[in-house]
């Protein structure tokens, strides 16, 4: 073989390589990884509906329009997972820095009890309702105890497991609202 003809068929090679890998990645590779730890959902326009707050209140969602929203639907005696879910949402949203304005937290009280005083004063900032019937209705496929995230345009979208992992759902959010551009 005449060095030119070396030098050709290297070219070619060089150029088939990288075509080959993507080729045996498209149909071969494992597509089912993805970068996010929450679980995305089929987004879901939220139900319109209007709540109370403990201190008698209205309250709705859709007063959070243009924002990110951690929603959590517990009841108001609030045990121990409750607690760390709630303390979780804070930290969540408290490590976003610059960012922490575009997001809201909201606890939904699912039964009668009113949250105490001094729980919804450790956790100031958060938006705490009693849960209205038909809101209830489309949460419940989600599981009372989970947190879910609302988009900015009113849409359920993503849910973590029960008791998640912090510091992933972090970086999920430092993802989230470095790339997006609404909220």
């Amino acid at each position: 073989m005449k060095p030119h003809q070396k030098t050709i068929l290297l070219i070619a090679l060089v150029c088939a390589v990288p075509i080959l890998a993507a080729y045996w990645l498209f149909f071969f590779g494992d597509h089912d990884k993805t970068i996010n730890y929450g679980e995305l959902l089929e987004p879901q326009q939220v139900v319109e509906s209007e709540m109370v707050t403990p201190e008698g209140n209205r309250f709705a969602l859709k007063d959070l329009r243009g924002k990110w929203v951690l929603l959590l639907v517990e009841s108001g005696e609030c045990n121990q997972d409750c607690l760390q879910r709630l303390f979780l949402m804070r930290q969540v949203r408290m490590a976003q820095g610059e960012n922490m304005n575009r997001l809201e937290r909201v606890w939904l009280v699912s039964d009668s009890r009113i949250p105490n005083a001094e729980l919804q004063t450790q956790y100031a900032g958060m938006h705490v309702a009693r849960l209205d019937d038909g809101l209830r209705n489309q949460l419940s496929r989600y599981g009372e105890g989970r947190i879910v995230v609302i988009d900015p345009m009113g849409n359920i979208m993503m849910r973590y497991l029960p008791m998640p992992d912090g510091t992933k759902m972090i970086k999920d959010f430092q993802r989230l609202l470095k790339y997006s551009g609404a909220g």
